[in-house]
């Protein structure tokens, strides 16, 4: 389900698929965030892609009801990071395939 970017997830309003900010809600997510020691948890629910033109790099938004967290990637490590994603995850569904069971020949 997609929302319009601005109005809270909440509102539910539909928006072209097209756009280039449309809202994708997550469910129940978390980002955590270590720095030294300390460890942050932060609960998300929507993520949005921002593409400009030109050579402006790519953010990905992730947000939740207490804030959000920007990760801004150059259109390069955008596009080795997703095809790291695609490829494992079709490596983890992928079931080995098995052979028959060979049975040992008996001497002549």
């Amino acid at each position: 389900m997609c929302v319009s970017r601005g109005l809270p997830a909440s509102e539910g309003l539909s928006m072209r698929s097209d756009s280039s900010d449309t809202i994708v809600r997550l469910g129940m997510a978390t980002i955590i965030v270590q720095r030294g020691r300390q460890t942050e948890r932060l609960s998300v629910h929507t993520a949005s892609l921002v593409v400009t033109s030109g050579r402006q790099p790519i953010h990905l938004v992730l947000g939740g009801p207490t804030g959000s967290v920007t990760v801004q990637l150059s259109r390069t490590a955008f596009w080795r990071l997703t095809g790291q994603f695609h490829e494992r995850s079709i490596v983890a569904d992928a079931r080995p395939r098995q052979l028959p069971r060979r049975t040992p020949r008996q001497p002549s």
